[in-house]
């Protein structure tokens, strides 16, 4: 996974911009970015990431409670990170760690999907995960280095042979799952569509990445 300070820097400002105090989804979403940066700056076993994970654990526990708090929480590490980034401390950032990563993004989303979270929320991760690892198996298999409309990206990935046989239009039908997550058009979005969506997304890093 490449990303320089800057990226980073822009990342971390995406999500605090996030309205975490009016939405438990946006909460969920900031959660599970602050812990993709920890695991790629600090590492799985970082003290960070440890913190991050034990607070996506106790919001998946305690569904819709006190999120606000945890979405308070995560703005606060947030904010440490960028001070570390900006400080020069880019810890463990390094190639190669893109399955590990997107691993961790999926894993909240099926924590909160299997658990008594939002189901919102997952959908939203599931979609997230969809499509940067649709993304990123454009760029490391297929060379893709701009950022075309997803829907040629899954074309190029299957002009390259990376998505085979049926795995192209199962993707092309998670486009329009991604779509309805994005616009939160919930009512249009198949309570199981969530879970096939991770799975789908599980079985591609688990045969590129692991």
């Amino acid at each position: 996974m490449n990303m320089d300070k800057e990226d980073i820097i822009a990342r971390i400002d995406a999500l605090l911009a996030e309205d975490t105090f009016g939405s438990v989804t946006a909460v969920a979403k900031v959660l599970a970015g602050a812990q993709i940066l920890a695991v790629v700056l600090y590492g799985q076993d970082g003290e960070v990431t440890k913190s991050l994970r034990g607070y996506a654990d106790g919001m998946a526990k305690a569904g819709a409670g006190p999120w606000r708090g945890t979405g308070s929480a995560a703005r606060g590490i947030l904010e440490t990170i960028k001070t570390d980034v900006e400080a020069g401390l880019l810890g463990r950032l390094r190639s190669g760690i893109a399955g590990e990563v997107m691993g961790d993004m999926l894993a909240l989303a099926r924590i909160i999907y299997e658990g008594e979270g939002d189901r919102n929320a997952a959908a939203v991760l599931a979609a997230a995960s969809f499509e940067d690892t649709m993304r990123r198996l454009a760029r490391d298999q297929a060379g893709v280095t701009d950022r075309p409309k997803l829907q040629d990206v899954l074309t190029t990935l299957k002009d390259k042979d990376v998505l085979t046989g049926a795995q192209f239009p199962i993707a092309q039908s998670y486009l329009q799952f991604r779509n309805k997550a994005v616009h939160a058009e919930w009512d249009k979005i198949a309570p199981e569509s969530t879970g096939a969506v991770i799975e789908f997304v599980e079985k591609l890093l688990m045969k590129h990445y692991s």
